[in-house]
């Protein structure tokens, strides 16, 4: 009895003498996550400075020399598109496209901007989550000094290193359209139930206008690359011609199976390439039949890929149709 009694009587004074002593606040002694990042700040604003000096030396290079006192340009960089034109230029209404990607990409620095600003759940949203990567960051800004510097070599006739640039700016732009769409995937659900809005802005001024940027590019590489092959190396520009389109067919092919099989995870609603497709290739077929002199060949295959690109566009409409008929069924609203 004395002993269960000395027992009790133990346990009472530890107890009184852990009451001495504060307890330990975990949650404090955990550092919280910075509310901001200064790198990734810094990045957004500076990759929205440069999109808006690549912007500026775009539109001096296509006023020409005339209208820039300081001899920067030689050239007035279309004039020349027209002076080395070949079977495959498109009509002069069709490079209307490079202004309208300008503003789209110009519509989604602004808006990464804009995310410092906004919050979810007490977090910025270019944190929460991180859809405009450093990576992103990183190869954007590296394909707007390739811009720049295609400007130059196209504008003072260095044409090899002009093709090589572009083929640089077409990889560069690939990427930047993967890291962005990646990273959208990475948090389509979570964003579509949380914050739709949000969701939507990444999708349609960010991934759509890099989509646009890279079809352009792509064709504008294959195109060009006439250029230098036939008024310096002499190689016949019919051949040149059909062998460029016969490339083009392949990649639409290419990117059509990839879209609807591994890379409909990654763009489920990219239906803008077809669209630049079917732009420049109008563009081409419109100058192409209006010639005088045409070569029917080209033409007749030109027509070809403008029914298949609209195939394929058609094709992915409804896949897309079909897709959120089923998330309707599924949840009984569009989207998740």
């Amino acid at each position: 009895m004395a002993a269960s009694t000395g027992f009790f009587a133990t346990l009472k004074l530890l107890w009184e003498i852990r009451q001495v002593f504060p307890k330990r606040n975990h949650s404090a002694s955990t550092p919280s996550p910075p509310k901001h990042k200064r790198a990734n700040i810094t990045a957004l604003v500076a990759l929205w400075c440069l999109l808006v000096a690549v912007f500026v030396i775009n539109t001096l290079a296509g006023l020409g020399p005339k209208y820039l006192g300081c001899g920067l340009f030689k050239n007035d960089i279309y004039a020349l598109i027209q002076q080395y034109a070949h079977y495959v230029t498109p009509a002069e209404w069709s490079f209307v496209i490079s202004g309208i990607i300008f503003f789209w990409l110009f519509c989604g620095a602004t808006f990464y901007v804009v995310t410092i600003f906004l919050e979810v759940d007490g977090i910025p949203v270019y944190l929460n989550p991180g859809v405009i990567s450093k990576k992103f960051v990183a190869a954007f800004g590296v394909n707007l000094v390739f811009n720049v510097a295609w400007v130059f070599t196209w504008n003072y006739e260095l044409f090899i290193w002009a093709e090589v640039l572009l083929i640089l700016l077409a990889v560069t732009n690939c990427i930047v359209t993967a890291l962005i769409s990646r990273n959208l995937a990475k948090h389509n659900h979570r964003l579509q139930k949380v914050n739709p809005k949000i969701y939507w802005s990444y999708v349609i001024m960010g991934q759509f206008g890099h989509q646009l940027y890279a079809t352009w590019s792509i064709i504008a590489a294959i195109f060009q690359l006439i250029v230098p092959a036939h008024y310096w190396w002499g190689i016949d520009m019919e051949i040149l011609s059909i062998a460029t389109i016969a490339t083009l067919l392949v990649v639409l092919c290419l990117w059509f199976m990839a879209d609807i099989s591994i890379w409909y995870t990654y763009q489920p609603y990219s239906i803008i390439p077809y669209l630049g497709i079917l732009w420049g290739f109008s563009g081409v077929l419109d100058r192409t039949a209006s010639q005088l002199i045409r070569n029917q060949a080209v033409v007749t295959f030109i027509g070809f890929i403008l029914a298949l690109n609209t195939g394929f566009l058609l094709i992915k409409i409804a896949l897309l149709v079909n897709r959120e008929k089923k998330r309707l069924f599924r949840s009984n609203q569009i989207y998740y």
